[in-house]
């Protein structure tokens, strides 16, 4: 493995008074890997869409990509697909290879807490968190409209503009090119606000300190991924793109 990144934290607190103070943390990190050597190998496939491949990262996505079809209006159908032939050309999809989709882990992550302190004895904390520079399989999508055929492309195929990906439902679970997208996202995890109590009331329960804190979590999320969550693995492992 040839692996390398950048990780970073800053600190500070911008107000500092008697009664109020205001501190923030952001810190965050990249990482690039690739495969050097296999051995004996260039490829180990692990599933139908996630190899090991030199010159790439580990667990990667890498499967058939349909990128042309012909459209039947009669029978509703995509009909001669064709797959990308890895070398910026297209061959017939029985006989094309698998070709890289993109990192199955994300390559930058970061965080960001800020905290408040008001009077001595309110504490408020916020705390949002980002990934990016992965992608991960809908297995929702793929259960739904693979398997179980309910899916509206399938019941009104006329609507579908790309011929390609109608061609790449309508044939099942055999391709899952697009299926795998973008799964970068920020998430607003947490916001609280804790209490401090006075003394004389802790001293009642025979207790030094005292407090109540109360806290809300997964308040936002920003994403494109298509699915219903950037961060949910399909059976786990392999299958739900959450390699590590």
């Amino acid at each position: 493995m040839n692996r390398n990144g950048f990780e970073w934290m800053v600190r500070t607190t911008p107000l500092k008074r008697d009664n109020v103070s205001f501190d923030l943390t952001l810190s965050g990190s990249t990482n690039t890997y690739n495969i050097a050597s296999l051995g004996a190998n260039k490829v180990v496939s692990v599933s139908n869409n996630i190899q090991h491949v030199v010159g790439y990262a580990p667990g990667a996505w890498w499967d058939r990509r349909v990128v042309s079809a012909h459209y039947d209006a009669t029978t509703k159908r995509a009909t001669n697909l064709l797959c990308d032939n890895g070398q910026g050309g297209t061959v017939a999809c029985a006989t094309a290879p698998r070709v890289f989709l993109g990192n199955s882990v994300p390559q930058t992550e970061g965080t960001i807490a800020a905290g408040l302190t008001l009077f001595k004895n309110l504490r408020i904390n916020a705390f949002v968190e980002w990934r990016g520079g992965y992608k991960k399989l809908d297995g929702n999508y793929r259960v739904r409209c693979g398997a179980f055929v309910l899916c509206r492309e399938l019941y009104f195929p006329d609507e579908v503009q790309d011929k390609a990906l109608l061609g790449a439902v309508q044939a099942g679970t055999a391709y899952t090119h697009h299926l795998i997208s973008d799964a970068s996202f920020m998430r607003f995890r947490e916001l609280s606000a804790t209490y401090t109590l006075p003394s004389r009331l802790a001293s009642r329960i025979g207790a030094s300190r005292s407090s109540i804190t109360f806290a809300g979590r997964y308040l936002g999320l920003r994403t494109n991924f298509p699915g219903i969550e950037p961060e949910a693995s399909f059976n786990g492992g392999a299958r739900g793109g959450a390699l590590g």
